[in-house]
C-alpha cells in the first residue's frame, strides 16, 4: 500500500530539511536568497542559511548563529515585486498558515518500483497568501521534484503577520514519498 507524501510547511521553529542545502542553484548556504527577490537598496543586519533543517540567522559581523524562531525582531531577506518587502518568520513575523495544500502525486514510473523519494523546496508566501517562485532544493529523482512543484504551485495560505499587517516571507517545505508495507 503506498502512502501519500506530506509537505511539511517550514517555518521559523517548524523547519524539516532531510538535508542541508543551499537556497538556490549555485549558490552557498549563507543568506543566498532566490533572485527573484533580491534587491540591491535592501540592507538587513543579518545573514541567514539554512542548517539541519532550520533557518539559522546572525547578526552581520558577529559569529553565532541562532534559529530564527529565537529572534524577537523582523529579518527582511529580500524585496518582492520592487517594493514589498520579505523576512523570515521570527517572534515578530507569524508564520502563513495553509487553507489549501494537498499533497504531490507519487510518480507512477516510481510507484511500480516501488522506490521512496525525498525533496525539499523552497518559495515565497506573498502577502495575499500565494506561492510564489516554488525552486527545488534537492530531489532524489525529477520526477518527485516536478510532482512537488505541481502540487505546491497550487497551495493557499493565510499569509504571514507583522504588526497586523500581511507580509510576504521565505519558507521550505519538505517530503518524503514513502511506500508501506
Amino acid at each position: 500500500m503506498l502512502r501519500k507524501a506530506k509537505l511539511i510547511l517550514a517555518c521559523s521553529a517548524c523547519v524539516f530539511l532531510l538535508v542541508s542545502v543551499p537556497l538556490s542553484q549555485g549558490a552557498d548556504a549563507n543568506g543566498a536568497i532566490p533572485s527573484e527577490i533580491q534587491n540591491a537598496s535592501v540592507s538587513s543586519d543579518f545573514e541567514f542559511r539554512i542548517h539541519k533543517g532550520r533557518f539559522l540567522v546572525r547578526r552581520k559581523g558577529t559569529s553565532q548563529w541562532k534559529r530564527c524562531s529565537e529572534m524577537t525582531e523582523p529579518i527582511i531577506v529580500g524585496v518582492l515585486d520592487g517594493d514589498r518587502r520579505v523576512y523570515l518568520v521570527t517572534k515578530a513575523v507569524t508564520p502563513p498558515k495553509p487553507l489549501h495544500a494537498e499533497d504531490p502525486t507519487y510518480p507512477d514510473n516510481w510507484r511500480k518500483m516501488r522506490v521512496p523519494g525525498e525533496l525539499s523546496v523552497h518559495f515565497v508566501v506573498d502577502n495575499q497568501g500565494v506561492v510564489r517562485f516554488p525552486k527545488v532544493d534537492e530531489s532524489t529523482a525529477p520526477e518527485f521534484a516536478a510532482a512537488a512543484l505541481d502540487a505546491v504551485k497550487t497551495w493557499r495560505f493565510q499569509p504571514a503577520n507583522l504588526n497586523g499587517q500581511s507580509v510576504a516571507v521565505l519558507v521550505v517545505a519538505t517530503t518524503t514519498f514513502r511506500i508501506e508495507s
